[in-house]
């Protein structure tokens, strides 16, 4: 089994997510925001934490970002400051560079220190700490500008609701209240291939099992959770939007009431405005909340802007900082020794998938996602996982066709559970956890990738 084979290195000696997030808390250098400008400019604070090692033994630098784009950056001066203690340090030439109008973007400035000299653990100009700090501005996507000429053209059957806008077409099924097919000015993004299994945003609480999540899996389980079925409303067309109202609910009684309203635009935008209702006993905690969806398997290239590049969760996340990075769906599995969730992104803002000829969909929600893109669902990470010596026959190596030709299991959430560490610890701190009962609202954009 996993057994000391699942620590912050792998069992090849690898780097893990982990590993970068345990340097990332154990650095001796920590930059704090101070109060205040010096002659210099912005002034901020420096934790020394190193026993014997004065702080102006490293080379200081920093880059501010806009949007995730750096668009200035800079040496920090010489900072004098002796081991275990605290001190002042000038960012020099920051100050100019935020007198220039940002014109409403998200700033951050990112600083590190590296070694003078080659060492004997480490070469010349090896990071030793790094930190982001978060300026202000920016706001995220509650009303987005739509641009374009068209008008919404609706043709139904018995059996669905096709919506054209915009060189959008979006094709609801009345059996299930989910899209089954969706086009975006020309680019396929998704289309339900088998009956049953739906490819277009449907709600979904649950993950593969990490190994730390003994604390809620028998309560989970126990809930009926993992098995939901949609149970939809008729679908409701008023003008430019169409409603949707899908009982979501398990084997044993609880469930969630999940209305949707798509509002389509001319430039082929449409804004899902989603609220959920929980009803019946749940259980003590929920893995995650939000949508799933399965996209083409041509849109395997991302680019997002959220918290990277490595794998992060909402409370392994310190060392994964904001900014705009660009990957494909294939490298996004982590191979942990027992499979288990993985390759998330927390706080992303957006993010776009796009074919090799950079066309493709862009989601933008009104807070902050936790996304995860892989070729895998949670049913074949889960049905692949082995406890003790005991293996199941299912491999996730071994699929055919091979794994850059399968759908893009695409899940956005608003909500996620921590990982913590029940394996051989405590459960996630309160605040990394959710109010299972909780109503949630939020909206999410479906537009062109730019």
């Amino acid at each position: 089994g996993p057994i000391c084979q699942n620590g912050i290195v792998g069992p090849l000696a690898e780097v893990t997510p982990k590993l970068i997030e345990v340097g990332h808390v154990h650095r001796n250098l920590v930059v704090e925001r101070g109060t205040g400008n010096g002659e210099r400019g912005m002034v901020f604070r420096l934790w020394n934490r190193f026993a014997f090692t004065w702080a102006d033994e490293f080379e200081g630098c920093w880059q501010l970002l806009e949007d995730g784009v750096e668009v200035a950056s800079g040496r920090i001066a010489a900072a004098h400051v002796a081991p275990l203690s605290r001190g002042d340090m000038t960012l020099e030439g920051l100050g100019a560079a935020l007198a220039k109008d940002a014109g409403g973007k998200e700033r951050f400035v990112n600083v590190s220190f590296a070694t003078k000299r080659d060492m004997p653990w480490a070469k010349s100009g090896w990071v030793v700490a790094r930190d982001q700090i978060a300026l202000g501005g920016g706001k995220f996507n509650t009303a987005a500008q739509r641009h374009g000429e068209g008008k919404v053209s609706v043709k139904e059957d018995d059996k669905s609701v096709m919506v054209e806008c915009g060189g959008t077409v979006a094709v609801f099924c009345r059996k299930s209240g989910l899209l089954t097919r969706l086009s975006v000015k020309g680019v396929a993004v998704l289309e339900e291939v088998s009956p049953g299994v739906p490819a277009g945003p449907h709600l979904t609480c649950v993950r593969a099992f990490v190994d730390n999540d003994k604390w809620l899996k028998e309560s989970f389980l126990s809930s009926g959770l993992v098995r939901l079925g949609c149970h939809p409303e008729p679908i409701v067309v008023e003008g430019d939007a169409v409603k949707t109202v899908i009982d979501v609910t398990g084997t044993k009684g609880c469930g969630f009431k999940h209305e949707c309203t798509y509002r389509f635009s001319p430039d082929g935008s449409i804004k899902m405005d989603n609220t959920v209702t929980p009803y019946g006993v749940m259980p003590m905690a929920l893995p995650r909340l939000g949508l799933t969806m399965r996209l083409d398997p041509a849109l395997e290239h991302i680019k997002y802007y959220g918290r990277g590049p490595w794998e992060n969760y909402i409370d392994r996340c310190t060392g994964s900082f904001v900014g705009l990075y660009e990957s494909t769906v294939t490298e996004q599995y982590v191979d942990y020794v027992r499979p288990q969730d993985n390759g998330y992104k927390s706080g992303v803002r957006w993010a776009e998938f796009t074919d090799g000829a950079g066309k493709g969909v862009r989601f933008e929600a009104s807070e902050p996602m936790s996304m995860q893109a892989l070729h895998f669902g949670w049913e074949d990470i889960f049905l692949s996982r082995h406890d003790g010596w005991q293996k199941n026959t299912l491999q996730i190596r071994r699929y055919a066709p091979p794994v850059a030709q399968r759908d893009v299991i695409l899940n956005l959430d608003v909500r996620q559970t921590g990982l913590g560490g029940a394996s051989v610890g405590p459960a996630p701190m309160e605040k990394y956890r959710f109010d299972p009962n909780a109503l949630v609202t939020w909206t999410l954009d479906i537009s062109p990738a730019r």
